[in-house]
C-alpha cells in the first residue's frame, strides 16, 4: 500500500538517483536547484491531496533560465519521478496550466494503480510519467535494470567522506542501494560457499536469501566502494563476524584452521589490487 503520509528526505532522494545525477554542487537553496554530471537538476517536493492525486508548484521561468535538465518529483515515501525538462516544457507549452503565486505553474499527477500520468487542466493530452519512477524499493529498480547499467552505477559511486552521521544519537551512512548493486553483479549467490536462495515474499515478489557485508568495517573508516563490499550467506556472515573466517588482504578466506582458500564466485571484486 502507498505510504502518502511519510515524505523522503532530501538525502534520501539524491541516494535513490542512479549515480550520474547525483547532486555536485548547490546552486539556489530556495529553489532547490542542483548542478549534477547529467545538468542542472530542479527537486520539488509534492502537496499531497490524496493517495491518488499529487500536486507540484514548477515555475517555467526557472526551468528555461537556469537550463534545468531534469525535474525530479517526490511522490510521497514511495519514490521519485526523474523527468526531462523538455517533456515539462512541452506540457507548458500544450496546456493553459492554473497560476497561483509568484508564476508557479500548477502540475498535477494522478497515480493510477502503478501508473503515473500528467493530465492537461483544459485538455485531453496526458503524459504518461511512469517510465521516470524510481521506486524507494531499490531493490525492485536493480533488480529490474539492464546489468550493464547496475554495473555502471557500482563502479562509479563514490564512499562518503564520512561514515557516520552524529547527532543526538549515532547513525550508520550507508548507500543500501549500492549494497543491492554488488548482490544484482553476484547473482545473490554467497562468494565463499556459493548458496543461492530465493523466495517469493507476501506481495508476491522475488528475494534472495543473501547478505552484503563490509570487508573493512563503518568503524575502520571503510565504505560502500565497489571492492569493499562481499555477498554472504547468512551463515558465511556469521562466520566472518565472530571471526570463524577472515578476509585476507588478497580477498583469500582463512578458516579457523588458519587454511586459505579462494573466493567461490567472484564477479566484481578487483583482485589485482589489495584491500587498503
Amino acid at each position: 500500500m502507498p505510504k502518502f503520509n511519510e515524505y523522503l528526505t532530501l538525502k534520501e532522494v539524491q541516494e535513490l538517483l542512479p549515480t550520474e545525477f547525483s547532486p555536485t554542487k548547490l546552486i539556489d537553496k530556495i529553489q532547490k536547484l542542483y548542478e549534477s554530471p547529467k545538468g542542472i537538476i530542479l527537486f520539488k517536493e509534492a502537496k499531497i491531496k490524496d493517495s491518488n492525486e499529487s500536486q507540484y508548484g514548477v515555475k517555467k521561468e526557472t526551468v528555461l533560465n537556469y537550463k534545468v535538465s531534469y525535474v525530479c518529483l517526490t511522490v510521497g515515501f514511495n519514490g521519485i519521478l526523474l523527468i526531462p525538462s523538455e517533456l515539462l516544457i512541452n506540457y507548458f507549452d500544450e496546456n493553459d496550466t492554473s497560476k497561483f503565486g509568484n508564476g508557479r505553474s500548477e502540475l498535477k499527477v494522478h497515480i493510477i494503480g502503478d501508473r503515473f500520468i500528467l493530465k492537461g487542466r483544459k485538455t485531453s493530452s496526458e503524459f504518461d510519467l511512469t517510465c521516470y519512477f524510481i521506486p524507494n524499493d531499490f531493490c525492485d529498480y536493480v533488480q529490474a535494470s539492464p546489468i550493464e547499467n547496475i554495473w555502471q552505477e557500482a563502479k562509479a559511486f563514490t564512499d562518503y567522506e564520512i561514515q557516520y552521521r552524529e547527532g543526538s544519537i549515532r547513525l550508520r551512512h550507508e548507500s543500501k542501494i549500492q549494497k543491492e548493486r554488488i548482490a544484482r553483479i553476484e547473482d545473490y549467490t554467497c562468494q565463499i560457499c556459493g548458496f543461492h536462495q530465493s523466495y517469493v515474499n507476501s506481495n508476491g515478489k522475488t528475494k534472495y536469501i543473501i547478505e552484503v557485508d563490509h570487508i573493512i568495517e563503518k568503524s575502520q573508516g571503510g565504505g560502500e566502494n565497489i571492492n569493499n563490499l562481499l555477498v554472504l550467506c547468512p551463515n558465511c556472515h556469521a562466520k566472518k563476524t565472530y571471526g570463524v573466517i577472515k578476509i585476507n588482504s588478497d580477498y583469500s578466506i582463512e578458516d579457523e584452521n588458519g587454511e586459505r582458500k579462494l573466493l567461490k564466485q567472484n564477479r566484481h571484486l578487483n583482485l589485482k589490487g589489495e584491500i587498503a
